[in-house]
């Protein structure tokens, strides 16, 4: 009964993360990025470049942020990895469950 549950939770889990695919590749774009971004506001030299550095980095933020879901994906697939390693690590030890 619990491999049941566990399985179907595993379902649960791998639908959650395809549905936020679409999100979690824009949020992965957005960091690259601002991380980019970041580096070449670093290298400006004018006050102007820096202001205009600032500014994309701004609206590549915003389209950042609005992925936030994202970390939802994220989450999903962490606990779809602990899910994998309990449940390979209980059929190799043979650990039993005590009441």
């Amino acid at each position: 009964m619990m491999k049941f549950l566990l399985f179907l939770a595993a379902i649960v889990l791998v639908i959650v993360a395809l549905a936020n695919l679409g999100p979690m590749i824009l949020f992965a774009v957005g960091a690259w990025l601002l991380y980019l971004i970041y580096k070449q506001f670093m290298k400006a030299e004018s006050t102007a470049g820096k202001v205009v550095w600032i500014i994309i980095g701004v609206m590549v933020l915003s389209m950042t942020l609005s992925n936030i879901t994202a970390l939802v994906g994220v989450l999903a697939i962490y606990f779809l990895y602990v899910l994998y390693r309990s449940w390979d690590d209980n059929n190799k030890k043979g650990a039993r469950v005590y009441e």
